[in-house]
């Protein structure tokens, strides 16, 4: 994966602030926060899934709201308007588009995690 598709996925200047807070208080904390999303990336789409399953609107919205801002928090732009587009949609009730929007979701978390990692790397 090239540096100008991950800089589509993430926001780099997130994960350069909390490199600079790491430094600022002199403990790495990126890597556990990396691994601390993926643990609740998954368990957000199979709740996600799961609501999706039963036509559970109310949770398919605060999934999908606490997931947004997971993401926001480690710069996952393309997977927090993922999110917030599946938040609109589980709002007005109408989940026609729901499965669609969730398979937007699973595409980008393999992608956020992948350029997670890169920039781990890098």
């Amino acid at each position: 994966m090239g540096s100008q598709q991950a800089s589509e996925i993430l926001d780099r200047s997130v994960l350069d602030g909390l490199r600079a807070l790491e430094s600022r208080v002199g403990k790495e904390m990126l890597p556990e926060m990396v691994e601390m999303f993926e643990h609740y990336a998954s368990s957000y789409c199979e709740e996600i899934r799961s609501a999706l399953a039963t036509s559970e609107a109310r949770s398919l919205r605060q999934t999908s709201h606490k997931f947004k801002g997971s993401a926001r928090t480690v710069g996952l732009v393309r997977l927090s308007i993922a999110c917030a587009g599946l938040e609109r949609i589980a709002s007005a009730e109408d989940l026609s588009d729901a499965s669609n929007q969730v398979a937007t979701i699973e595409k980008e978390v393999v992608c956020a995690k992948n350029a997670l990692h890169a920039y781990l790397d890098g």
